[in-house]
């Protein structure tokens, strides 16, 4: 009869009492928020013979584009050493020690975080990964590791009570006049994109007929080739159309609210890495009798999910002082900002 050996029990336990951390507004200087979240948690001893003398914690983080977005970037030749992750940049490095006092159970810790970290973040394309490890230390031939995986949300409102920014757009196209005002900003919570928009055309010529909204998910990597960063927009994602009909009877002070859902499961929200960036716009059809040409907008929005009511985020002077700025970009220095995403020929990839 073979005896399974059962796994040795471990000396020590790392805890975390969330491993989601929550920062708010753009990763940049000009951020009013500027705010830092703290990684909590504890370790505990589940081995008092064992005389621990010294912990380490190490929070790191990298950001790495896989082989294959590489090839699709149009890099002919590539080091053996990137076969498998093509560009690997490390996003952070943060150590702390904690002091060990005789006959302690647990010791509870709270890590202080950058408020630019990047989000956490998985495509075809690449990742972006935060790891929390944890080294005891009992002399020079008694050691433990114990690592846990964390998650970073970056939220561009904090809550939503928020007001958010719009911005007004009018234009005036022969016979037919606009304005819209346009949110810089939609919650997934939220569901929606509502614009609200006036219009008035000389009816004896020609009326809107309909008005569709479509949103755009876009896609774009930068990585470096002989210490040129080469910036790449991969094939975006178009989602269904939404038509907006306006009533039969309508004059130039009415306002018509245009809606365009927000597909949670087939969306992400606004990325900025500085690898990977994942942008929206929304684009807005206007269609008229008589055969006249259509007028075609697109605009940029930016998608973002709420942080939860738990979250543990430092900010001064409560939620409700928050000031919100979805002024962008968000990183400087040797790599890109955030620019246009109507890149021209890229090409699109519907989803139904």
């Amino acid at each position: 009869m073979t005896r399974t050996l059962s796994p040795p029990k471990p000396h020590v336990d790392l805890v975390l009492s969330t491993p989601i951390v929550h920062l708010i507004g753009p990763a940049n200087d000009d951020n009013p928020n500027r705010s830092r979240s703290i990684l909590h948690g504890h370790v505990k001893f589940l081995d008092h013979k064992t005389k621990w003398q010294r912990i380490t914690l190490s929070f790191h983080g990298r950001a790495v584009l896989t082989h294959d977005s590489m090839g699709n970037g149009g890099s002919a030749s590539m080091d053996d050493a990137f076969a498998e992750h093509s560009q690997f940049l490390e996003i952070c490095d943060i150590d702390k020690e904690l002091i060990i006092f005789g006959g302690e159970d647990t010791i509870e810790f709270g890590l202080h975080l950058p408020f630019d970290l990047p989000p956490t973040i998985r495509t075809k394309y690449g990742f972006v990964e935060y790891t929390l490890i944890a080294k005891f230390s009992a002399g020079s031939f008694k050691s433990a590791r114990l690592q846990k995986e964390v998650v970073v949300k970056r939220h561009y409102l904090p809550n939503a009570m928020v007001l958010v920014p719009t911005n007004e757009i009018s234009g005036c196209r022969n016979w037919f006049e606009w304005v819209m005002e346009m949110p810089k900003a939609a919650t997934f919570e939220q569901g929606e994109i509502v614009i609200g928009a006036k219009w008035s055309c000389e009816k004896e010529r020609v009326e809107v007929k309909s008005v569709e909204t479509r949103l755009e998910q876009t896609e774009t990597i930068r990585f470096k080739v002989k210490n040129t960063t080469t910036s790449v927009r991969l094939p975006s994602k178009l989602y269904p159309i939404t038509t907006y009909i306006p009533p039969t009877f309508t004059d130039e002070l009415d306002t018509h609210f245009l809606r365009t859902p927000i597909l949670p499961n087939l969306t992400f929200p606004h990325i900025f890495t500085p690898l990977i960036e994942i942008g929206h716009i929304l684009h807005i059809t206007f269609k008229f009798t008589n055969g006249a040409e259509d007028l075609v907008m697109s605009y940029p929005v930016i998608l973002t999910d709420l942080p939860d009511i738990q979250a543990n985020i430092v900010v001064g002077g409560g939620d409700d002082a928050v000031p919100v700025d979805l002024g962008l970009p968000e990183y400087s220095g040797e790599l890109p900002r955030y620019g246009d995403l109507m890149t021209p020929g890229a090409s699109r990839q519907t989803v139904a």
